[in-house]
């Protein structure tokens, strides 16, 4: 059956698509970065200009949210988004979603924590990078609720 949209039309949604994809993948490799606490792998997935917010209006620049990732007393034991919704708009991405992470406590608890999320992310050099993230704790089992703020991202 032959297509009824012009090719540069198909081109675009291919190129959409693709951009769709690259964005999920920076989404999973900044997730697995924060959970494994590589900084060189976070570094390269967050802009220079990187601004962390969450629900109390705290607001982390690219260093503090670095530092609050490499020096948490929290290990993620487990963490994905799902679901995860990408939306493009020319050369800017948002990404919503939930986040779920399972964390060991330094007592040895195991908390579930919920995070809903809005990510932004720009273009640098080809790759899609993260500028700016606002996160909302959600429940009752959160970290949030035992007055230990909440999960990096």
């Amino acid at each position: 059956m032959p297509s009824s949209l012009p090719n540069d039309m198909l081109q675009i949604m291919r190129d959409d698509a693709r951009d769709i994809v690259d964005v999920r993948r920076a989404e999973v490799a900044i997730q697995k970065a924060i959970q494994e606490r590589d900084q060189d792998a976070l570094e390269e997935r967050l802009s220079e200009g990187f601004l962390h917010l969450d629900a109390t209006g705290n607001r982390q620049g690219r260093l503090e949210f670095l530092r609050s990732v490499l020096d948490s007393p929290l290990e993620i034991l487990d963490i994905n988004s799902d679901p995860l919704t990408v939306e493009l708009i020319g050369e800017v991405a948002v990404a919503l979603g939930v986040q779920r992470s399972l964390v060991k406590l330094e007592d040895d608890r195991r908390v579930e924590s919920r995070t809903t999320f809005t990510d932004i992310f720009t273009r640098r050099d080809g790759q899609w990078v993260l500028h700016l993230a606002h996160s909302l704790d959600l429940g009752a089992s959160s970290l949030a609720s035992l007055g230990l703020g909440e999960t990096p991202m």
